[in-house]
């Protein structure tokens, strides 16, 4: 009897043993395998660029801004030199965002821009902000080795026999623009309208982020800009109106710096967008462009 328990014992020990050493190697692999590769080339390409061409003035953000903002468009119809510098969800976490910009434009340069445009889709997304603050992953996405996977052996399983492509950035143009013509748009994407309703974290956003971008581009004019979005038939114009003015507000109230505000028109169609409601294709892109350039002839040199 006592022998049998013992065998069991063993067994249990070895099973124990051989699921541990099963579980670790596929952390090792999962952290080895982020698929991250494509933001990180597209980010630092950015940062190669930036230093062959001559600028004046930034647009910053997240992925509205690397879709469907236009550097180009924006140099050729104004008296400035544009580049743009949005990437993949701004960073993935607001310190690992301007850290990137403070590391890739030096100090000299940051203080002869004269325009600083910053658009996020954070005040877009309920509890968005707080959920930045939080994140443990880097600049490109990825998380550190821990006891819990990127992803699930489950999922990239189901990726994997669902022949899922992921989502993959070309290099980008000249003034950091989206290369297009790289990119097959996908238009299938689930549209859903929501807003941060917590004007406390709005209030806290946006005088840190003023604060830094004040800091890193100290004699720039800041526009804080809502970015456009394809909200279709659930598109609340009333919420989002109403939460407009409450982010205008904010962002006028700041009695230390000027700051200018500009709220973007929804995308009209949804034939215009590219991956996500959030995102321009070329012609996304250039509407909405024309639109940010329109504003910005009317801010006093």
């Amino acid at each position: 009897m006592l022998y049998t328990v013992n065998v069991k014992s063993s067994i249990i020990f070895y099973m124990f043993l051989f699921f541990l050493l099963m579980y670790s190697s596929y952390l090792i692999y999962d952290h080895n395998h982020q698929n991250m590769e494509h933001i990180k080339d597209f980010g630092l390409a950015k940062r190669t660029l930036s230093e062959e061409v001559s600028f004046d003035s930034v647009l910053l953000g997240g992925s509205n801004v690397a879709y469907s903002l236009s550097a180009e468009q924006l140099t050729l119809e104004s008296n400035n030199f544009w580049f743009n510098f949005g990437l993949s969800s701004e960073g993935f976490k607001d310190e690992n965002y301007w850290s990137y910009i403070e590391e890739t434009i030096d100090k000299d340069k940051r203080s002869k821009i004269k325009f600083a445009v910053y658009s996020s889709i954070s005040p877009f997304k309920s509890g968005h902000i707080l959920y930045r603050k939080s994140s443990i992953q880097n600049i490109w996405g990825e998380i550190p080795l821990s006891f819990f996977p990127s992803l699930s052996l489950a999922h990239r399983l189901k990726s994997f026999f669902d022949n899922k492509k992921t989502l993959i950035y070309p290099m980008p143009l000249l003034r950091g623009d989206f290369n297009f013509k790289n990119k097959e748009c996908n238009q299938n994407y689930i549209v859903r309208f929501e807003r941060e309703m917590k004007e406390i974290v709005l209030q806290e956003w946006v005088e840190s982020q003023s604060k830094d971008i004040s800091r890193i581009f100290p004699n720039a004019k800041i526009i804080f800009v809502m970015p456009s979005e394809f909200y279709g038939s659930k598109y609340d114009r009333e919420l989002a109106d109403s939460m407009s003015n409450v982010l205008k507000n904010i962002v006028l109230s700041n009695p230390r710096l000027e700051i200018i505000y500009f709220s973007q028109n929804p995308f009209p169609s949804q034939k215009i967008t590219c991956d996500s409601m959030l995102h321009g294709n070329s012609e996304g892109r250039q509407w909405r462009t024309k639109e940010l350039s329109q504003f910005l002839s009317t801010i006093p040199k």
